[in-house]
């Protein structure tokens, strides 16, 4: 059964990671406004899992996720690069000890120290590997109908 191998095998994640349109057919997938990234909670939104099961795939894909876009930015560097799609400047607010992130739907708080930047690619990899999500499930079974 093809679901199980992807857990398994890194080139069949490697053949089907390009399918980044299938993330937007299983789930509407909120993003960072215009830089398509997201954030580690958001990610765990999307999936539907708590914050420590994204970690803990990090942590152990992080070679894989980060060849497919995943970054870790300092607070600073974060706000230059949402700033520079958003010329306007009016999606962030700084706060003290954080700034926030407005999108069409919520408010993002992100981290003046350190913040961990999903490519729409990483996004989907997760969707491969996560385990007890009913979004990864289904990410995996229309990735399978691709055949």
């Amino acid at each position: 059964m093809k679901q199980i191998t992807f857990f398994e095998d890194i080139n069949l994640r490697d053949e089907y990671i390009e399918r980044v349109d299938i993330l937007d057919d299983v789930k509407e997938l909120i993003l960072l406004p215009n830089v398509d990234i997201a954030t580690t909670e958001q990610v765990a939104n999307y999936y539907e899992v708590p914050i420590e099961a994204i970690r803990n795939i990090v942590k152990e894909h992080n070679t894989e996720l980060r060849k497919d876009g995943f970054v870790k930015k300092a607070g600073k560097a974060t706000q230059r690069l949402i700033n520079k799609y958003n010329p306007e400047r009016k999606v962030v607010e700084n706060r003290i000890g954080h700034f926030i992130v407005v999108t069409k739907s919520e408010e993002i708080q992100m981290s003046y120290s350190t913040n961990a930047l999903f490519s729409k690619r990483a996004i989907l990899r997760i969707g491969m590997l996560v385990r007890d999500s009913l979004v990864g499930r289904d990410i995996r079974l229309a990735l399978k109908t691709v055949d």
